[in-house]
C-alpha cells in the first residue's frame, strides 16, 4: 500500500511537470486517472514477475505516448519537454532525498516524505517558474538537444569503460549501452537537421534586415515626392489660366487629378506596426497588384515578442496566407481584394488575413490544413499546413472561420499570440 502511494505521488509529479512545460490543461479530466492506473499496472507487473528494474523506465515511454495523445505538438516540442521533465523531476527527487536524509526515521517514511515533498513543490513552486516559456526558449536555442547529446555521450562512454574494466557485460548493461548508442545516433541526426534549420534562419534574418532597409527606402521616396506633389497641386490650380470654358477646365483638372491619384496609389506605404513586416506586406501588395488584386490593411499589429526570430516566423505565416489568398482570389469570381487586419482577443494580440469567396462555395474545414490537400489541383496545398506547423512551433493559435463582411462571404484566417 505504501509503495503504491509512493508511485502515485511520483507519477502525479511527472504529469504536473509535463502540463506546466506544455502550458496546457488536460483536454479531459479522465485522462489523468487513466494514465496513473496504466503506470501503476506496469510497475506492479514488473514487481510481481520480478523483472529487472531497468524495465521500470517503460513508464517514461507511457508518458511519451500520453504527451503525443494529449498535446499533439511538434517532434521538437515533444523531445524537449520529455528531456526537461525527466531532468526537473529527477532534480527535485535528489533534492528531496538529500533533505530527508538528515531526518532520523525509517526508510519507508523518508521515501514517502520525499515523494510528498516533490509533489508539493511541483504544484506550489513550479507554476511560478513559467516552465512553458523556459521550454520555448530552449527549443528556439536548441539547448536541450545539445545538452542531451553531451549527457548521452558521457553516459555511454562510462558504460563502455565499466565493461572494459570488469571484463563482463551483464544484460542490463548491454541494454543500456544499446539504448545509449541508438540515442546518440538519433540526437546526431536531429543535430544535423537543426544545423540546416540554423542556416535557413540565417537566410531569413538576412531577409528581415533587407525588408527593414526596403521600408526605409520607400519612406524616403515618399518624402522626396512631397515637394513634387506641391508643385503638381499648384499646376492644377493654375489651369484656369489656359482653359477658355468651365467645361474645359473641369475636364483638364479631372484628367490631371486622375494621374496624381494613380501615382499616389502606387506610392502607398504600409505601416502595420513593424518595419520589416510592413515592408514584407508592401512587396506582397505589389505582387498582388500585378494580378489585379488589392491588399488592404486595417490597424497596427502588436507583437508580444519583437525578437528577430519571432518576427521572421510571423512573416513566414503572413507570406503563406497572402500567397494562398492571392491565388484563391485570382481564380474565384468575386471581388479582387484581400484584407490584413490587426485583432485583439482577450488581451491577446494577432492578425487576420481575409479574402472573399463565392456565396455557394463549400469549405471542408476538416481537411483544409492537411498537407497536400488542395482544391486547386495536384502537388498543391502545402502553404496552410506550413502555417499550422509554424503556429505550433511559436505557440500561436490558428483558427479558420467564415464570416459576413460588407455584404460578402469571406474566409478568415486568424493568428493569435498565446
Amino acid at each position: 500500500m505504501i509503495e503504491n502511494s509512493i508511485r502515485i505521488l511520483e507519477i502525479c509529479s511527472m504529469l504536473v511537470c509535463i502540463h506546466l512545460l506544455y502550458g496546457k490543461k488536460p483536454r479531459k479530466i479522465i485522462d489523468i486517472p487513466i494514465m496513473i492506473i496504466a503506470d501503476m499496472l506496469t510497475l506492479n507487473l514488473i514487481e510481481t514477475f520480478q523483472i529487472n528494474n531497468l524495465f521500470a523506465a517503460i513508464v517514461n515511454v507511457e508518458i511519451l505516448v500520453y504527451c503525443i495523445y494529449e498535446f499533439r505538438g511538434s517532434l521538437r516540442e515533444l523531445f524537449s519537454n520529455t528531456v526537461l521533465y525527466i531532468v526537473i523531476v529527477s532534480a527535485m527527487q535528489v533534492f528531496g532525498a538529500f533533505i530527508f536524509s538528515f531526518i532520523n526515521t525509517s526508510q519507508v517514511v523518508k521515501v514517502l516524505g520525499c515523494g510528498t515533498f516533490v509533489l508539493v513543490i511541483s504544484v506550489g513552486l513550479l507554476p511560478m517558474l513559467h516552465l512553458h516559456k523556459v521550454s520555448l526558449y530552449l527549443q528556439r536555442r536548441n539547448i536541450t538537444l545539445y545538452s542531451a547529446l553531451l549527457v548521452s555521450i558521457f553516459f555511454t562512454y562510462s558504460l563502455i569503460v565499466r565493461v572494459k574494466k570488469t571484463g563482463m557485460a551483464q544484460l542490463d548493461w548491454f541494454l543500456l549501452l544499446s539504448i545509449g548508442v541508438l540515442w546518440i545516433c538519433f540526437l546526431a541526426y536531429k543535430w544535423q537537421i537543426n544545423q540546416s534549420e540554423v542556416e535557413n534562419e540565417r537566410k531569413m534574418f538576412q531577409v528581415y534586415r533587407e525588408s527593414s532597409e526596403t521600408y526605409g527606402n520607400e519612406i524616403e521616396k515618399i518624402r522626396s515626392k512631397q515637394h513634387d506633389y506641391k508643385n503638381m497641386i499648384n499646376a492644377v490650380l493654375s489651369q484656369h489660366y489656359t482653359c477658355k470654358t468651365m467645361e474645359e477646365l473641369v475636364g483638364e483638372q479631372k484628367k490631371y487629378c486622375d494621374i496624381l491619384l494613380e501615382d499616389a496609389r502606387k506610392q502607398d506605404v504600409i505601416d502595420i506596426g513593424n518595419k520589416a513586416v510592413s515592408a514584407f506586406i508592401f512587396t506582397k501588395k505589389k505582387v498582388a497588384q500585378v494580378h489585379g488584386i488589392n491588399i488592404l490593411y486595417r490597424g497596427k499589429i502588436k507583437f508580444e515578442d519583437e525578437s528577430a526570430y519571432f518576427i521572421m516566423k510571423q512573416m513566414e505565416i503572413l507570406g503563406n496566407l497572402l500567397d494562398n489568398a492571392t491565388e484563391a482570389t485570382e481564380q474565384r469570381n468575386c471581388e479582387k481584394r484581400i484584407i490584413v487586419r490587426a485583432v485583439e482577443d482577450d488581451r491577446r494580440y494577432g492578425f487576420e488575413v481575409m479574402n472573399p469567396i463565392e456565396e455557394d462555395e463549400v469549405i471542408d474545414f476538416s481537411k483544409i490544413m492537411q498537407r497536400g490537400y488542395s482544391s486547386k489541383g495536384n502537388n498543391r496545398g502545402y502553404g496552410l499546413s506550413n502555417v499550422k506547423e509554424i503556429c505550433e512551433e511559436i505557440d500561436c493559435e490558428l483558427s479558420v472561420t467564415l464570416k459576413k463582411y460588407e455584404n460578402q462571404k469571406w474566409i478568415c484566417f486568424r493568428v493569435i499570440h498565446r
